[in-house]
């Protein structure tokens, strides 16, 4: 399934893309991460809070308003002062924590609204007297008599 295309270029809302870049901006140690490396962790990270940005927050109007206020403060936020490499440490893990509490809301909002099984070939498809799957067929014994299975 494909997203129509957003104002964030070719960019789509996609939770294992967005869970995958979370959890290299939570990985990152201070220390041995360069600032190039932050800066680029911190660019990907903002593409993807501004996709989920408004995918991604609680039906409740009043928390959704106060995550909005709490990711734009972070978007908006300039590493600086005496220590450059904290600071932006410390921003790409913010907004890493973020996109990982927006991503879990849209994931689970959208969860509800209609689960469907995957198309992958791995799934076994029930039949009235087994399943059949890309391994063959197999059937469900049944019991005659003294419970013998034929």
């Amino acid at each position: 399934m494909t997203h129509p295309p957003s104002d964030q270029g070719d960019f789509l809302l996609d939770p294992a893309t967005a869970t995958s870049i979370a959890n290299r901006g939570l990985s990152l140690q201070l220390g041995t991460t360069t600032l190039s490396e932050m800066d680029a962790e911190a660019t990907a990270l903002e593409v993807q809070l501004r996709l989920f940005l408004g995918a991604g927050v609680p039906e409740d109007e009043e928390k959704a308003a106060e995550q909005r206020r709490e990711v734009q403060a972070l978007l908006s936020s300039v590493p600086g002062g005496t220590d450059v490499a904290v600071a932006s440490w410390t921003r790409v893990r913010a907004m890493a924590r973020a996109l990982r509490r927006h991503i879990e809301q849209y994931t689970e909002r959208n969860s509800s609204r209609g689960l469907q099984l995957s198309s992958d070939g791995r799934d076994a498809h029930l039949t009235a007297d087994g399943w059949a799957g890309t391994r063959g067929r197999t059937t469900t014994p049944v019991t005659t008599g003294e419970g013998a299975a034929v």
